[in-house]
This record gives structure tokens, sequence and C-alpha cells, in this order.
């Protein structure tokens, strides 16, 4: 077993002020079939190209033993797909190209064909097995199912479940399921990562926000709007007694509108008891029971 570390990696594009990653620590073990998913624009395919040092300018530090390659690569024009998978891939392997060609169901007489003749089922195939023929290879595959149609986002999604590991983009949750064994989310407020398929991170993540929804239903339904709005318009509230000037500078110098604490309804909550605490202390005093 190894692992892919990256330490505090922060990533900016030229001339965008919000970064696509800041100080992301992430510790990947190469056995894992990784699925890396997230809303478009939150770094997949970044992330992909920083590990096959396709684009650079980043900060912090990625390390691996093994060698990466991405899926897709260009084919440079040749006679035939052959001598355009040698010049792309120069240590290519024949034996071991034709055993991956033969797991995907691949005929041999592809090689023969001009690559324009391809379709981009055969195409798709035929980048994976290069790849995959390559010794101490880890690949970094950014949506293999564009060109395949049913019956081969199964057969390739079975060939990929056999392989020893690899990091996966991909948009068609039932290829993840067929595929993968763990998944990296990328989300607005950080990375989430976890054993198990897909659909399981889909069912729990169904549930986590069910949760906080209702949590923070339950706690809309117990703040009501404070009284003390109605009656700031009123100074003479707030001049009548030395408790009321309290409760005034609790509520409008301490309390922070929800928008600034990201809609923290626990804070106002907190607040709110704390204005009910200290007006029921000061009428405590003036009225003894």
């Amino acid at each position: 077993m190894s692992a892919i570390f990256i330490k505090n990696l922060t990533f900016y594009y030229p001339g965008q002020a919000d970064a696509v990653f800041e100080n992301l620590n992430l510790t990947l073990d190469t056995d894992w079939k990784l699925a890396l998913i997230g809303r478009n624009g939150r770094g997949k395919t970044t992330l992909l190209h920083l590990l096959a040092g396709k684009t650079g300018g980043y900060s912090g530090n990625i390390t691996a033993r093994e060698t990466f390659e991405y899926f897709p690569f260009a084919l440079p024009e040749a006679p035939d797909s052959l001598s355009a998978l040698y010049c792309a891939v120069p240590d290519l392997r024949l034996w071991a190209l034709k055993k991956e060609m033969n797991a995907l169901h691949l005929r041999e007489d592809v090689l023969d064909r001009p690559l324009q003749t391809l379709s981009g089922g055969e195409k798709t195939k035929l980048l994976l097995a290069a790849l995959f023929s390559k010794e101490e290879a880890f690949l970094l595959i950014d949506e293999p199912t564009n060109h395949l149609d049913e019956i081969g986002r199964r057969l390739v999604g079975t060939y990929l479940h056999s392989k020893r590991g690899f990091i996966l983009v991909s948009h068609d949750r039932a290829f993840l399921d067929l595929c993968c064994d763990h998944v990296l989310a990328l989300n607005r407020s950080g990375t989430q990562l976890r054993s198990g398929s897909f659909s399981d991170w889909q069912r729990d993540k169904a549930a986590s926000d069910a949760a906080e929804a209702a949590k923070n239903e339950r706690l809309k339904k117990e703040i009501s709007f404070c009284h003390l709005c109605r009656h700031c318009a009123d100074m003479s509230f707030v001049r009548a007694e030395p408790r009321n000037r309290l409760i005034f500078a609790c509520f409008h110098l301490v309390r922070p509108t929800p928008r600034a604490f990201g809609g923290s309804l626990q804070h106002e909550l907190r607040l709110k008891n704390i204005c009910r605490k200290t007006a029921g202390s000061g009428r405590d005093r003036r009225h003894p029971q």
C-alpha cells in the first residue's frame, strides 16, 4: 500500500480572486477506487490536472511514489492507431496492451485502423488499455463515459472495478456505483472523504441534510420576532429604566445579523434568552414576590 499526500495545497486561476483550493490537506490510498465528485466549478478536473502535473502555479506539496497518468490524452496523426499510440506512449508494451484490450472486448484489428475510423467508444477503450498496460501507473480518469453507450458503460465499469486503484471523475452515478469503493466530495465548505459507493454517500448526505433542515425548522419556530424591535423606535422605552438600556445594548450592539453569521439561528436564540433573563432579573429586583 502507498499513498498520495496533499499538504496545504492552494491554487488560484490567474485573474481570479477566489481560490479553487486553499490549504487543502488529503491522504489518499492508491489502492482505493476513488470517485471524485462535486458540483461544476468545485475543482474536480483541476485537482486531476494538478496531480498529473498538467497545471502548475500552486503552493503546497503533492507527494506520491506512483506515476500519474491522465485520461484522456491526445494522439498524434499517424497511419494507424498502433503507430499513434507508440508516438504518445513510447514505452508501450504491445503484449500488455493486447491483454487490456481483450479485457475490454476490443478487437486487435483496431490497432491497424486509422484513428479517424474508430468510434468514440473504441477510442476510449484503446486509451484506457494503453494506460493500464503501463507498469506502476496510477490513472486519473476524467469523464470516460462521454462516448460510451449503456453496454459500453457497464463493460468499462466492470473493467475498472477489477483494477487496483485510480481516481475517477464522472457525472454518471450508476457508473460510479459500479466501479468505485471510496468517495471524495469537493464541497463549498470543504472536502468529505468516506468509504463506500456513491449511493452510500448520497444516502448519508440526504439524511444529514434532512436532519439539519429539521433542526433549523425547530429553531425557527422557537425564535419569534423580538418585541424589542417594536420598542426601539420609541426611545422612551430605553430611557425609562436602567435595565432597558442594558437590554437595548445587548440586542443592538452584541447581536449580529443572521446574514453576517451565515444565518446562525442558534446564536440568535441564545441572545434572545440573554435578553429574557436580563429583563426578568430587573423585574424581580423591582417587584419582589
